[in-house]
């Protein structure tokens, strides 16, 4: 081998030698910090940082120091429509669209920070996904596929 591989070769474990490791720290999350359930089924960064966890009871926003934590409400039309969450995606507006267990798809609204109902009241949401154009694909168990369009203001 020639004599420049070797001094290549020699470089670059002398650059190595001088390289540091990143120290990482983590942290542990759970009920004590505020977490309504450990059993975290989606997660969502939005587009404000937020980080979104739904769990089997709840859905929970963090801020990266406290969880503000979203549950239902019977007597508030406003409020989540269900505390089993098991999808997450977020729209073009910022909107926040909530696929639950047994009691559909909701919306919340990021600019009045509050919740508002789909024409979907019911049945188990398992997955949500956004399209190029915008519109918002659901999967229903045993209902099958629903398309909530963009420009027909969501509407399926």
């Amino acid at each position: 081998m020639n004599h420049s591989f070797y001094r290549i070769l020699f470089l670059l474990l002398i650059n190595c030698t001088f390289l540091n490791a990143q120290d990482y720290t983590f942290y542990h999350y759970g009920l004590n910090e505020g977490l309504s359930q450990e059993t975290i089924r989606s997660i969502l960064k939005d587009k404000n940082g937020f980080l979104w966890l739904g769990t089997q009871d709840g859905l929970n926003r963090f801020d990266g120091t406290s969880f503000t934590v979203y549950k239902n409400q019977k007597s508030d039309s406003l409020s989540i429509s269900g505390n089993f969450i098991n999808a997450l995606v977020e729209d073009d507006s910022n909107n926040i669209w909530i696929g639950t267990n047994d009691n559909g798809i909701c919306i919340y609204d990021s600019h009045l920070n509050s919740f508002k109902s789909t024409s979907v009241k019911n049945g188990n949401c398992t997955s949500l996904s956004k399209m190029s154009d915008g519109s918002i694909v659901a999967t229903i168990l045993n209902r099958g596929i629903i398309i909530f369009e963009k420009k027909n203001n969501f509407l399926p």
